[in-house]
């Protein structure tokens, strides 16, 4: 089930949702659109970081992962926070931090804690295990 089949509860709920759907297209202008000029990024990668941060990443990551796909099993909103489960597919088609392409396939469950204020996101801070990633990487066995 996509993101776009679940109930649609609040603004903060679609916010994130569209935001969700925008990375599955790997439209890095429409999740632009979507996020505030203060946005605060985060995730085991970069870890904190800015706007410009957060769709640099995201930008690296749809190269580097051509085929990437977050799953979103579920959507729990409170007030103007949205916790999205997510299961994260691709594969390492192109090059990703500095890494020549692999051929191997990512799979990693995450979550995304989504923050929204007037309508834009304010604050996106991802949970997951960098080890999967390490391994499709190389860099790990």
């Amino acid at each position: 089930m996509t993101v776009s089949q679940r109930p649609i509860e609040t603004d903060a709920t679609r916010t994130a949702a569209d935001a969700l759907e925008a990375c599955n297209r790997h439209d890095v202008d429409a999740l632009a659109r979507l996020v505030s000029e203060d946005v605060g990024f985060d995730n085991p990668v970069t870890g904190p970081t800015d706007r410009a941060g957060m769709l640099a990443f995201h930008r690296a990551l749809f190269a580097g992962f051509p085929d990437i796909d977050y799953q979103a099993t579920q959507l729990t909103t409170e007030g103007d926070r949205t916790v999205a489960e997510c299961h994260i597919n691709g594969s390492h088609l192109g090059t990703y931090a500095g890494v020549p392409p692999t051929g191997r396939r990512l799979s990693v469950g995450a979550a995304f804690v989504i923050s929204v204020r007037g309508g834009l996101i304010a604050s996106w801070r991802s949970y997951f295990d960098r080890v999967p990633v390490l391994r499709v990487l190389g860099r790990i066995e």
